[in-house]
């Protein structure tokens, strides 16, 4: 019995070889492009959550009213050991912070500051009123620093600050101090284009005269859309960043990508009004 079988040619190894690397390309070029899509196309800003003056618990209540006829940081410290009471916990280690139990949360006042309160939510609400708005805050000087080289450095490096001018005028003003840190900065926007203008967009349910004490930490309060000045005059394609109302404790407020990726800086600025 004669069996026949039919030999088809195996493909040649180089043709496989040739197909591995079109389909790779291809697959390439189909990421890039949605990258590039995604990176043209701020996230949304979700509308934070503003706590509504007046509506804290009895308790806490009675410390804002004290918090805020104290005169400095010192008084309001005092004034809430004496409101709370002794009996607390202690957390922190560099800087200490005391906590309290209280109806809807609990009280936080680090060492020689003043108290902030925190509901079921973990939102956090500063018990002292300061003339802190937004259109206070957004406009002025944020400063610009590298991170660091590596694990093993404790500081971050300085670069410059970027100023946001309220005519809707940007300007960097760098600092070339540490020139070895330039390469990692390619892609600094302020870098590559030192002035141009801008538009705020503010967040879902905010005004300018938002106070930043009521709207939640961690938040972003606006959107800046940047545009940079070219060397002919004209202006390059729209960039954004997010603003975050960041560090509720520090009073701070800090600038990172309204894409979801990690500049290659960090920006923060203070609450133009500490106390007051």
């Amino acid at each position: 019995m004669t069996v026949i079988t039919s030999k088809l040619p195996r493909p040649s190894r180089y043709w496989i070889a040739a197909l591995a690397v079109v389909l790779g390309i291809a697959a390439y070029v189909f990421v890039s492009q949605k990258e590039a899509r995604e990176s043209t196309t701020p996230l949304p800003m979700s509308q934070p959550h503003v706590h509504v003056p007046g509506t804290f618990p009895a308790k806490v209540a009675e410390l804002c009213k004290e918090v805020n006829e104290a005169r400095n940081p010192d008084e309001a410290y005092r004034k809430t050991f004496q409101i709370l009471g002794k009996e607390h916990r202690i957390t922190g280690s560099a800087v200490a912070s005391f906590e309290w139990d209280v109806d809807g949360g609990m009280i936080e006042c680090q060492a020689g500051g003043s108290p902030i309160f925190v509901d079921k939510a973990e939102n956090m609400v500063p018990l002292r009123r300061t003339h802190n708005t937004i259109d206070e805050n957004l406009f002025g000087s944020f400063e610009l620093s590298a991170p660091r080289l590596s694990d093993n450095e404790i500081y971050t490096y300085y670069l410059g600050n970027v100023d946001l001018f309220k005519d809707g005028t940007y300007g960097y003003r760098d600092d070339d101090a540490i020139p070895k840190l330039r390469y990692k900065q390619a892609k600094n926007y302020f870098i590559l284009f030192p002035i141009g203008m801008f538009e705020v967009q503010l967040a879902p349910g905010l005004t300018g005269d938002s106070h930043l004490e009521d709207i939640a930490d961690k938040s972003v309060v606006a959107r800046i859309d940047l545009q940079g000045q070219l060397a002919d005059g004209s202006f390059d394609k729209p960039r954004s960043l997010f603003v975050r109302n960041h560090q509720l404790k520090y009073r701070q407020l800090t600038i990172e990508s309204a894409y979801g990726g990690k500049l290659p800086y960090s920006a923060s600025r203070s609450w133009r009004n500490w106390w007051k």
